[in-house]
């Protein structure tokens, strides 16, 4: 399941399909026609694959994909710095021992991480994301390998 119908939503299916052979996903966003059309997209991307769109506001059509889900990705940005909600799953869903929820958002613990923290959920937020799309760019623009030995030094002492 992804929860968000932009870029970041499109990068995420674009991986889970191809890279991930991912062959079923929900896509739910606040506005069913957007949805929907992230679906179509991903439909095209991966032909054979089941990518269906659900509005947010329909909950009782969705919650119980939301409850066998594997994986479920938040890609809106409720939860970011800035951000005038900070809840994007309604009242009384709860994540499952086993699922695996991935916030991108980084650098918070937001209600959806907390929330999948007490399902029991394996919950990540956007850091990994982050590196990998910031080495990425490295690369890209030096031509040079990634220093993710310096960087993970880096980042151990900024967390102590």
């Amino acid at each position: 399941m992804v929860l968000g119908a932009g870029g970041a939503a499109r990068a995420v299916l674009c991986a889970l399909l191809r890279e991930f052979d991912m062959s079923a996903v929900l896509v739910v966003a606040r506005n069913r026609s957007r949805a929907e059309g992230v679906a179509h997209w991903a439909q095209d991307l991966a032909p054979g694959s089941a990518v269906a769109g659900a509005r947010l506001g329909d909950s009782a059509n969705w919650r119980a994909a939301f409850r066998e889900a594997a994986l479920v990705v938040q890609a809106t940005p409720v939860g970011s710095f800035g951000s005038r909600q900070d809840r994007v799953l309604p009242a009384g869903f709860k994540f499952n021992r086993g699922q695996i929820a991935c916030d991108l958002v980084y650098g918070r613990n937001t209600d959806f991480l907390i929330r999948a923290h007490r399902g029991g959920a394996v919950a990540q937020d956007g850091s990994g994301m982050l590196l990998a799309q910031a080495a990425a760019a490295f690369e890209v623009f030096t031509g040079a390998s990634y220093p993710w030995r310096a960087v993970g030094r880096g980042l151990l002492r900024r967390r102590s």
